[in-house]
């Protein structure tokens, strides 16, 4: 929710990383023939991933994903290798969704303090008005090869974390969801999951866990 309402993280965080952000957009639109410009891209997510001690830069990584899914497809791809990250992002998404009855209590409300309609203190991005799991679903249309492959070692993997529990049905389900909506893309997308389970390499996923507990990939990052 950082960088998509104030409020919700502490506004001077909140407002460098949504500058960082709006300075990286602007400058990717006045570069993007630029050849160097993909390399730039995968420095800064290299950057991200390895140095950030605050997952709050990572909407740094989901914005220019989104922003360009056809121009540079799966650049944020590594996100939905946490759902974790899957359902935080559930909370972004709801803030582009239209909500009549909470916008007229919220004017209703200003008008009875005498306060005007106060502006939003963050712009949103329209090309963002996607969550994490369309985008998943997109990369199926726009992604090459690898990158649909990556996909689904990424959906296998998850399968893999999530106990078949009580504790974890909502979860389950939300894996359930996300395969089946790439389904309406690739009908052949469960078999190839499961093909992909071979030669996973989990220095290339953002968390996992094992008999020792949870790890982020940032422990081995450097090895």
């Amino acid at each position: 929710m950082g960088c998509t309402e104030d409020h919700h993280v502490h506004n001077l965080l909140s407002d460098i990383v949504y500058n960082i952000k709006e300075t990286m957009i602007n400058y990717i639109d006045k570069n993007i023939c630029d050849k160097d410009t993909l390399k730039f891209l995968e420095y800064i997510r290299s950057k991200i991933y390895k140095e950030s001690n605050n997952i709050l830069l990572l909407t740094v990584v989901e914005s220019i994903g989104m922003h360009y899914q056809n121009e540079f497809p799966g650049y944020a791809l590594d996100l939905i290798s946490s759902i974790d990250i899957v359902e935080w992002d559930i909370s972004r998404y709801a803030t582009y969704l239209s909500n009549p009855q909470l916008e007229m209590l919220k004017k209703q409300i200003f008008q009875k303090v005498g306060i005007p309609g106060i502006k939003n203190r963050y712009s949103k991005d329209s090309k963002c008005n996607i969550s994490i799991e369309q985008y998943a679903q997109n990369i199926q249309i726009n992604g090459d090869s690898k990158i649909i492959e990556k996909c689904y070692k990424i959906l296998d993997y998850l399968y893999s974390i999530v106990n078949n529990d009580e504790e974890n049905a909502s979860k389950r389900l939300e894996i359930k969801q996300l395969i089946k909506d790439l389904k309406k893309v690739n009908p052949f997308v469960e078999g190839n999951i499961f093909k992909s389970v071979e030669n996973v390499n989990l220095k290339t996923i953002v968390a996992y866990k094992d008999d020792e507990g949870k790890h982020l990939f940032l422990e081995h990052y450097d090895d």
